[in-house]
């Protein structure tokens, strides 16, 4: 199984602005029209990063099912090299999954 900072190197933390400066931008719209709210940019903030995390981890599954990655330059991904998916037998709980499945069938 992975260990902590290789899933924190998964999460790509170079790709979290992108999750962020949308978030501070409409924070300094709302701002401007006098309607700010910490809370409501504080969970945009939080579902932002969220999502970008998310897409970062489902895009290195799907390179790593797909065997795209297979020749990339630049540091290991977790799926890459079956890092993340290290001591999970083939019948496990990720493989009974549909969208594994579905997956295997694309690949």
């Amino acid at each position: 199984m992975a260990e902590a900072r290789e899933w924190l190197a998964g999460t790509r933390p170079r790709t979290l602005p992108a999750a962020v400066v949308p978030v501070l931008i409409g924070s300094g719209v709302a701002f401007g029209y006098g309607r700010f709210s910490w809370w409501r940019a504080l969970l945009a903030l939080v579902v932002a990063l969220a999502l970008q995390v998310g897409v970062n981890f489902a895009n290195d599954y799907s390179d790593g099912v797909r065997g795209s990655d297979a020749a990339r330059v630049g540091p290991v991904r977790l799926i890459d090299n079956s890092v993340a998916l290290e001591g999970l037998d083939d019948g496990g709980l990720l493989a009974r999954t549909p969208h594994v499945r579905q997956l295997e069938r694309i690949g």
